[in-house]
């Protein structure tokens, strides 16, 4: 058996080469479009749903998404650099 919800026959995570139709949605899917599995929703531009947002991510939320991971790396490196070396020496410069 397929994917939840994928037809029989079919896989549900195909991107469309421009000429296709969900089969989920019954919606025409420009090219680059995928349907994904766990938003039930075609997504043009599909890369990947991510986890920690619960959303897909693909040509529309890109660029927020690569902003989102670039401060979430950024917070990561200052907690380390915190208990790596402690708040007091860095803020009192001992």
């Amino acid at each position: 058996t397929g994917p939840r919800n994928a037809p029989e026959g079919r896989p549900q995570m195909l991107v469309s080469r421009g000429h296709d139709t969900c089969r989920i949605c019954d919606v025409s899917q420009p090219s680059g479009t995928m349907h994904c599995e766990f938003c039930n929703v075609c997504i043009e531009g599909w890369d990947h749903h991510c986890p920690w947002t619960s959303k897909c991510v693909g040509g529309a939320n890109m660029g927020k998404f690569k902003a989102f991971v670039a401060i979430d790396t950024i917070c990561l490196m200052f907690v380390s650099v915190m208990a790596v070396f402690g708040q007091d020496e860095i803020l009192n410069g001992s």
